[in-house]
């Protein structure tokens, strides 16, 4: 199975993870061993190998929102929500985001995962 279903958001993996788990509030991603996104300042390399989901947003206001756990077991081990667009004629699209770039694999797990037809009045505080 290659989407990620919860309540009003379907994820569909991009860059597939090592493995992953759906629960009844979440899912568990493991990243794996040396996984990256990153764009280097000074020669421009890219690398682009860390694991995602992406859904497309709606054409309102809207908030992506999960609570976000990682079990760091290497520096820059990491989990996240991510905005991805990599060319501006292609549509924005959100989404999770595992890797491990100097380490042998994490796991993150993400817990209610949300996309709602909400948006910040005050970004410096959350509300």
């Amino acid at each position: 199975m290659r989407t990620i279903e919860f309540p009003g958001v379907k994820l569909e993996w991009i860059v597939p993870p090592a493995s992953w788990q759906r629960d009844g509030r979440g899912v568990t991603v493991v990243a794996a061993p040396r996984t990256d996104i990153f764009i280097n300042p000074v020669d421009g390399d890219t690398t682009v190998s860390a694991a995602r989901a992406l859904t497309s947003v709606p054409d309102r206001p809207w908030q992506f929102g999960a609570r976000i756990g990682v079990d760091f077991r290497s520096a820059w081990d990491a989990g996240a929500l991510r905005q991805f667009v990599l060319d501006e004629r292609v549509p924005v699209r959100v989404g999770i985001e595992v890797q491990s770039p100097i380490g042998d694999g994490c796991t993150v797990t993400f817990d209610n995962l949300t996309l709602s037809d909400t948006h910040l009045t005050n970004i410096f505080d959350g509300t």
